[in-house]
């Protein structure tokens, strides 16, 4: 692309946030460190990636057709051989974010990733010999994954950081003393200062992402060891939207993939070297570290006109998210109005409005993933770290039916802004889901819409072959995504889902879709084909942030698994190409 300019995306620092901050910290020496460094001091990365100087990545650019490879070496030496988080993290591989569940898990978009349980129950599982609906079952073997991630914690967005530094800049100007009272505990606000950037991941964010990657190579491992040769190993094929946050999550990913497996390959060499105690030493590994370890992620640009199935671009003309924000509002004043009258009560002068409130609780879930010098209540002083182990203070200005009420509030933007309930939502998935068909198949991409031919007509930029696969991207686009999939719009002849926006209605009641279960910071989608038994066809199955989803429409089996075939026929809405001339008319 003539004229683009790739080496800031890597390197430079954040911009400065409200009132100048600037996200740095400083290390011995005073060196002000900007997150790009890979040896920052944090408390939690530091038991993850042990040892005191960790460079661990190696980053090149080269231009490649309309797209951009990125090649990531890592060198794992200082892995810590236990692969686990600290106790001190709330943050865990296997099951995501596990504090506060009563508060986090209400935060729609912005709750951290965790794990949600699924209805459905295993046909193999006895009571002497429970399986979990997300397992593979021991007939089974897996042939294919797939992993849409969106992009890990991160600050607000420029324009909502503004928004939120002007809101608190009123707030401190109506009084010189707060206190905690019966309608709410303002006493921290006497010490407040706004503190937190824009746009970028924090530490927390990076961390989900390093134990998302972990945990994908540890539920597909079998594969990925079956793909493996003596002398390499099987990387996973990695694309991901141009976005500075989405590309470091990207980066993040394949540290915890690349390190999960590190480590384990040092406990089977350990296991090995204690078994052969006294009997002549095994060679050396075959493996070698610098191959294994360079991995490429084609970043698809996020440019007004260029065709890219991670991230909105502008292509669909008529596309618009304004039913869910008028959804939103409709909601709004069913709950919203009693909770503004309180906080105006309590914060006399303040002369809150709806919209301010819906601010104030925005700033919980953000406040509670910043870095820890990023708090309002913290000493600015203080060494950055990981946050995500205390509430913000403004969490607990609320109750926690009002947070579910907010969490609704939430859902109702993502279904009706670009999920099934928007007009052309499901249209802007269309061109990912025929990219998936494309790889499910292994067969040249059929797609009139959002794909770059250019790219997906390349084996090295689009292979087919890859059998293992990662892409990262936004919350909105896998909205768009899983609604083009069909995943929550039910069988043929149901009713379709119409959630009210006056009553708060139950994730189980939509099918599962709730903005926390389905697009959290972290959220993953693993598409996954799978042999059992004897039967020479693959099997589908979809999770959706662990929660096994009953694909329709297809003659899903009680483990909601269909064949390919039958799959593959159930998306005709995305190979058709959706509805992509109402884009223009």
């Amino acid at each position: 692309m003539p004229g683009r300019t790739t080496e800031p995306l890597l390197y430079q620092e954040p911009a400065a946030g409200p009132r100048g901050h600037r996200k740095t910290s400083q290390r011995s020496g005073g060196r002000a460190r900007s997150r790009f460094d890979s040896d920052y001091n944090d408390g939690v990365l530091d038991n993850v990636w042990a040892g005191g100087n960790r460079r661990l990545l190696k980053l090149t650019l080269m231009a490649m057709c309309l797209g951009i490879t990125l090649y990531v070496g890592i060198n794992f030496s200082y892995v810590a051989k236990s692969g686990r988080a600290p106790a001190t993290s709330c943050d865990t591989i296997d099951h995501g974010y596990q504090c506060y569940p009563k508060i986090a898990q209400s935060w729609g978009q912005y709750s951290p990733f965790y794990s949600v349980p699924s209805e459905l129950s295993s046909a193999d599982t006895t009571p002497a010999t429970p399986l979990s609906p997300l397992a593979l079952p021991p007939t089974c073997k897996y042939t294919f994954a797939q992993v849409l991630s969106r992009h890990g914690g991160r600050d607000p967005t420029a324009s909502k950081s503004a928004a939120y530094a002007a809101l608190m800049d009123r707030i401190l100007d109506t009084s010189e003393h707060f206190s905690d009272g019966p309608d709410g505990r303002f006493g921290f606000l006497n010490e407040y200062s706004y503190r937190m950037g824009a746009d970028e991941l924090t530490r927390f964010g990076e961390l989900q992402m390093v134990h998302s990657g972990a945990h994908f190579y540890r539920r597909y491992r079998s594969l990925l060891n079956s793909l493996a040769t003596p002398t390499t190993h099987a990387d996973p094929f990695v694309r991901s939207a141009d976005q500075h946050r989405v590309l470091l999550s990207a980066i993040n990913w394949v540290q915890g993939f690349q390190g999960a497996r590190h480590t384990e390959q040092q406990r089977q060499q350990d296991s090995q070297e204690k078994s052969r105690k006294g009997k002549k030493p095994l060679p050396p590994s075959e493996h070698k570290d610098g191959e294994s370890g360079q991995q490429h992620i084609i970043l698809l640009p996020e440019e007004s006109g260029f065709n890219n199935t991670l991230s909105y671009n502008g292509l669909c003309k008529k596309f618009t998210s304004r039913r869910g924000s008028a959804a939103q509002r409709t909601f709004a004043e069913t709950f919203v109005p009693a909770i503004t009258a309180r906080l105006n009560r309590g914060l006399q002068g303040a002369n809150l409005t709806d919209t301010d409130t819906i601010n104030l609780m925005d700033m919980c879930p953000y406040e509670t993933i910043a870095d820890e010098h990023d708090r309002s209540d913290s000493n600015p002083s203080s060494s950055a770290v990981s946050g995500g182990r205390r509430l913000s203070p403004f969490c607990h200005l609320f109750s926690e039916a009002e947070w579910h009420g907010y969490d609704y509030y939430q859902t109702l933007g993502k279904w009706y802004g670009f999920g099934d309930g928007s007009t052309l939502g499901a249209t802007q998935g269309v061109g990912f889901v025929n990219e998936l068909i494309a790889r499910l198949t292994q067969s040249p991409v059929d797609d009139h819409t959002s794909t770059n031919r250019t790219m997906d007509a390349d084996p090295v930029t689009f292979p087919l072959n890859a059998t293992v696969y990662a892409d990262f991207s936004h919350d909105n686009d896998m909205s768009n995504i899983f609604a083009a999939l069909g995943l929550y719009a039910g069988a043929t002849g149901e009713a379709p889902l119409d959630p009210s926006n006056t009553t708060r209605v139950e994730p189980g009641d939509m099918r599962g879709f709730a903005a926390g279960w389905t697009v959290p910071f972290a959220a993953r989608m693993y598409v996954e084909k799978m042999v059992c038994g004897g039967d020479e066809e693959e099997l589908v199955r979809v999770l959706v942030n662990d929660r096994v989803i009953p694909l329709q429409n297809c003659g899903a089996d009680v483990l909601g698994r269909c064949r390919l075939s039958k799959f593959i026929d159930s998306l005709a809405f995305a190979r058709k190409g959706g509805n992509w001339e109402d884009c223009f008319a």
